[in-house]
């Protein structure tokens, strides 16, 4: 591993060397080149995760929350159309704290289903729930 990692830092020296266009950089660049190799080896130590990975797939686990699936937003929009006749939809939008177009994809789908209708103008108008046909 360590011939590999020499043979390494001596290509990716060469390479910003020669692309930066002096060698008075050239301690700077293998001392960073060492430090990014001594923090992967950090991590892993035992080297043997690192054969089959690109430097690339080599990232930290994000931090974000889980997507909500289009169903459960879609019962979200209508649960509170239901519970607020005659609303718009930035009214969905501020009470839901979902996007103004997963809001109006949800709407489309609403309608085509034939759950909800949009009732009064365009302007001042609102959606309201269809009463089931028994």
């Amino acid at each position: 591993m360590y011939i590999i990692i020499k043979n390494f830092t001596n290509l990716v020296t060469k390479k910003c060397t020669t692309f930066i266009g002096c060698k008075d950089r050239k301690k700077s660049v293998q001392e960073a080149v060492a430090r990014k190799i001594a923090t992967v080896l950090q991590r892993y130590p035992d080297g043997e995760s690192l054969k089959d990975t690109h430097p690339k797939q080599i990232r930290r686990k994000s931090k974000r929350k889980p997507a909500i699936p289009p169903q459960e937003k879609v019962k979200k929009v209508f649960s509170y159309i239901n519970k607020h006749p005659n609303c718009n939809t930035t009214d969905v939008v501020a009470k839901t704290k979902l996007s103004s177009r997963t809001v109006e994809r949800c709407i489309a789908e609403l309608k085509q289903q034939g759950f909800i209708e949009h009732t009064g103008s365009k302007k001042l108008g609102g959606y309201e729930a269809v009463a089931p046909n028994d």
